[in-house]
């Protein structure tokens, strides 16, 4: 385990490997599981996400496995565009960037987006990494205080592994 001290408190971090395995990654707190079925007529949409809170600071992971025949029949591109605009509705946010990178050996879409204090919140940015592994679309994201050093958000993003298929 690692500490990280900085104003929001200190770190512990811990692997985390879920149950249904496909990526390891670790986080300042054990995370909190909520799983997520949308649907259209013909597709259920089953997702699973992990967050892990300290302080105002969020971290996280959310995975989609699309039904066969949209991964088949719907371009990524369009998915992924998708997944920018409701990320950015969900949060009530403000889009800064949307990009190409490469992350966790792969190619992926960076998201950053600025949040608005709610609540007894403060305004947080977040930033999003986005990328497909088979059929499955993962978004792995922090959510951080102006307070939060950078060297944690980047501890967060250095520690994702994906198993290849």
């Amino acid at each position: 385990m690692c500490f990280v001290s900085s104003p929001a408190g200190a770190f512990e971090w811990r692997s985390f490997t879920p149950d249904e395995g496909g990526f390891r990654l670790d986080l300042p707190a054990l995370p909190s599981v909520e799983e997520i079925r949308k649907g259209v007529p013909m597709f259920t949409f089953r997702s699973t996400a992990y967050r892990a809170d300290v302080g105002p600071d969020g971290f996280g992971v959310n995975h989609t496995d699309l039904p066969r025949t949209v991964a088949l029949l719907v371009p990524r591109g369009r998915i992924l565009e998708a997944t920018r605009r409701g990320l950015i509705e969900e949060a009530s946010a403000v889009e800064v960037a949307f990009r190409k990178i490469r992350f966790a050996g792969r190619e992926a879409r960076e998201l950053i987006y600025d949040r608005p204090a709610q609540g007894d919140k403060p305004p947080l940015r977040g930033i999003a990494r986005i990328f497909f592994q088979g059929s499955r679309l993962y978004i792995f994201w922090v959510e951080a205080s102006q307070g939060l050093p950078a060297a944690v958000r980047e501890r967060f993003f250095a520690s994702v592994r994906v198993d290849d298929d």
